[in-house]
């Protein structure tokens, strides 16, 4: 994580509340495309909207610099994330089996998912 946070090609998006970091998204950009390496929100944080804050601010950074396609995987279990990722334009358009082991090693597929940006 320290190295992501130093790489040029990764940029990295906070918000904080009361002085801490409530939630924060990574995306590295590679060849004119941004994948979504993590985002994550303080569980005392959640349903606040502030996930889609910040997808819909890295959208809007990583477009100004000329990208034109942002990609994400999610586990297959991860309803309210997918729902999410739906409701900022993105589409699933591929799977990869048994990516994740969830609770008691269970093989979950990864979903993936993209959206394109007009430039």
């Amino acid at each position: 994580m320290r190295d992501l946070l130093k790489d040029p090609n990764v940029l990295t998006l906070g918000i904080l509340s009361d002085g801490q970091l409530a939630a924060f998204v990574m995306g590295q950009t590679v060849a004119g495309e941004t994948d979504i390496l993590t985002i994550a929100t303080d569980p005392h944080q959640r349903r606040k909207g502030l996930a889609g804050r910040l997808i819909s601010a890295l959208v809007k950074r990583v477009g100004e610099r000329g990208v034109t396609r942002i990609m994400l995987d999610v586990a297959e279990d991860n309803l309210p994330a997918r729902e999410l990722y739906r409701a900022h334009g993105f589409a699933e358009d591929g799977r990869r089996r048994r990516y994740y082991r969830a609770a008691r090693n269970v093989p979950v597929d990864a979903i993936l998912m993209s959206r394109s940006l007009s430039l």
